[in-house]
């Protein structure tokens, strides 16, 4: 049987599509967020159009976002320091299948500040229980928004994603949105990802005041540790020499 043109068209077309299909399934947005949207999860087209669409909160897949070390709240606003960087951390849970992709996306609420170099990555570290860390991370990704994003650059599956956040000016309020996205899965049976909005607010780290030396004579003691504490006590001793030379003296 020889095939007619038109079929041999609509097979081929039926072959593209199909190759199409299987390259959006296994590699959607693989080179990190397609947009960099705030106030919602960034995520659209395909991540909408699955037989199946799973989303809600960071905590409600056990999602755990910190900065400098303690765990971010919705209701709970952190502060940081400006001109100090701190450390952020993007935690899944290791009995899932980690992050595929995500955005970081950090802003001033009131557009009044310009954080567009506000976040960065951290490199990986060598540490045993953290090999599963993935460095291929993209930075400086929403600077046409003032704002600052740190994305992904493959679809291999993450567990704990380090970064720094920097801000260079006291922003009260709190004024500063981080917008956190974390993609678990995308393909055209399912698609499943998880936001969270927090809030930060940065001021200034206050110097520590200079503390006056005293010139008067010391008394050195010993605790019950065995710490040599000295310790400015110029009445005790006053006390001591009146008795000592009421003893000399008759």
């Amino acid at each position: 049987m020889i095939s007619t043109p038109s079929r041999t068209c609509s097979h081929l077309q039926t072959r593209l599509l199909a190759l199409v299909v299987l390259i959006w399934k296994t590699t959607a947005f693989p080179a990190g967020a397609g947009s960099c949207p705030g106030g919602m999860a960034a995520v659209g087209g395909s991540h909408l159009a699955g037989s199946t669409v799973i989303n809600g909160t960071l905590e409600d897949n056990e999602i755990n976002f910190s900065v400098d070390g303690d765990e971010m709240r919705v209701d709970r606003p952190l502060t940081v320091f400006v001109d100090q960087p701190t450390p952020f951390l993007l935690r899944a849970p290791y009995n899932g299948g980690g992050i595929k992709g995500f955005l970081i996306r950090i802003s001033s609420a009131t557009g009044n500040f310009d954080l567009t170099n506000s976040l960065s990555p951290l490199s990986a570290e060598t540490e045993e229980e953290e090999q599963r860390i993935n460095t291929k991370l993209e930075g400086n990704y929403c600077g046409d928004q003032k704002a600052a994003g740190l994305t992904h650059k493959d679809a291999e599956p993450k567990y704990l994603i380090r970064g720094e956040i920097l801000i260079t000016e006291v922003i009260f309020g709190p004024d500063i949105t981080l917008d956190v996205t974390a993609v678990m899965e995308n393909t055209a049976e399912k698609s499943e990802f998880y936001y969270t909005q927090y809030k930060l607010k940065a001021i200034a780290q206050e110097k520590p005041q200079p503390t006056e030396s005293s010139d008067g004579p010391q008394l050195i003691t010993i605790s019950n540790s065995g710490a040599v504490q000295t310790k400015t006590t110029i009445t005790l001793l006053v006390g001591v020499v009146a008795t000592v030379a009421g003893w000399i003296m008759p």
